[in-house]
């Protein structure tokens, strides 16, 4: 009788795992390029920002003080990275983008940070207290924040349950009496030129979502106060805005971004 040789080979379940396996290294290997290029990504931008901040120094050593007109000027244009070039009394700053984000550089900022070439300091905190150091840092253009049901920074801030604190200078445009007010969700607390005009913060005047009216303070045109708005998200939408009337704007409006500067 003949005897036949037993054949073997993979089975079915088998051939599932070695599959699974694979996959789950080709996942992993997919997600330590994307980390490996975004480092590289962003080491680039930093030192594209770096180093234009550095020729824009040079510039102004050499011109008694006067800042380029524009990057160009001095030879730098957009590429794989897109850039913002803003001169103010204090300086200047320049913020560059790529695909990992916007990062600047700064007169009184030099090294790279994140955000924009805004005049507002944000900082965000993921709880209601302000307790321990802000989860993120960055820049901003105004303090008029509508951040609907999302957050101030996607990932990176809560949804609910966070609160924001909002520096910066405001040049009066006109001298005379200056009203403010604010319309926040949840609560505010409002400090102009080191004088706390309300403190909502613990719910007791107004409630949420209600416009408040500050006292009005007296301003001199064109010198810096500093501004402190700071703003507690409970639940649901958040936003935070600042608004003002003064002389010559006796309809409340948004404070523009041109009354902002970082420093006096």
């Amino acid at each position: 009788m003949k005897a036949w040789a037993r054949q073997t080979g993979f089975t079915i379940v088998e051939l599932l795992i070695v599959i699974v396996v694979i996959a789950i290294l080709a996942a992993i290997t997919i997600v330590a390029y994307n980390g490996i290029r975004q480092q590289a990504e962003r080491s680039a931008l930093d030192s594209a920002i770096a180093q234009t901040y550095r020729l824009v120094e040079t510039e102004r050593l050499k011109n008694n003080d006067q800042y380029p007109a524009s990057l160009s000027s001095i030879g730098v244009t957009n590429g794989g990275v897109t850039y913002d070039y803003r001169t103010y009394n204090y300086g200047f700053c320049v913020a560059g983008t790529n695909t990992v984000g916007t990062y600047h550089v700064s007169t009184d900022n030099p090294s790279p940070t994140l955000g924009g070439c805004g005049q507002v300091k944000a900082e965000y905190y993921n709880n209601t207290s302000f307790s321990g150091q802000p989860v993120a840092t960055t820049y901003i253009d105004h303090m008029t924040n509508n951040w609907g049901t999302g957050s101030p920074l996607t990932g990176v801030v809560n949804t609910d349950s966070f609160t924001s604190r909002f520096t910066s200078y405001i040049v009066p445009p006109v001298s005379g009496s200056y009203t403010f007010y604010t319309l926040s969700d949840d609560a505010d607390r409002l400090v102009i030129n080191d004088v706390t005009l309300i403190n909502n913060l613990d719910g007791s005047i107004g409630g949420c979502c209600t416009l408040r009216t500050y006292s009005p303070i007296n301003l001199t045109a064109g010198q810096a106060v500093p501004v402190l708005f700071e703003h507690r998200e409970g639940g649901g939408g958040a936003y935070a805005q600042l608004y003002w009337t003064h002389p010559s704007q006796t309809t409340r409006v948004a404070v523009p971004t041109s009354a902002f500067v970082r420093l006096p």
